[in-house]
């Protein structure tokens, strides 16, 4: 855990710095170095404030903080998404909703049920927020919590 909370605030540094001019997509390291994730640029939009790629850490009660990523995009009026995992893999929001500075989505859980996420902006670039496991089979009570702590991921 000790050795993840050393990276984690290198992740995110490497995350914020300025990419090379020509690069199309930008690239951060996954825990333990190794190999990196793409991220989308994804630009700014006043009338969906939560669009963009946003990048940070995950926290959960028991266990170690790990470094994700948050694709939001706008298709059609409406938002859309995915969680991007140290490892690339990408798991699609679902249920996307937003009322005033709270974004919420649900996603399926690997193991059965579904993690529910709730993200507040505090700050124009940063989101604060958590997530909760709901229906899981065979998982004793309580079910697992999380919180998220997300910058946005600037050019």
């Amino acid at each position: 855990m000790r050795r993840l909370i050393r990276v984690v605030p290198a992740i995110i540094a490497l995350a914020l710095t300025s990419a090379v001019a020509q690069a199309q997509q930008r690239r951060t390291a996954g825990p333990g170095g190794g190999g990196g994730v793409e991220l989308p640029d994804i630009a700014t939009n006043p009338s969906f404030p939560f669009a963009g790629v946003w990048v940070g850490r995950l926290a959960m009660p028991v266990g170690d903080t790990v470094p994700i990523a948050m694709i939001i995009e706008v298709a059609d009026g409406r938002y859309s998404g995915s969680t991007v995992w140290p490892n690339g893999a990408r798991a699609p929001h679902e249920n996307n909703k937003a009322q005033a500075d709270v974004l919420t989505w649900d996603q399926s859980n690997s193991g059965g049920g579904r993690w529910y996420y709730r993200v507040t902006r505090t700050a124009g670039d940063t989101l604060v927020g958590s997530m909760t496991l709901r229906d899981a089979p065979n998982f004793p009570p309580p079910l697992p919590t999380g919180t998220l702590v997300l910058i946005r991921n600037r050019r």
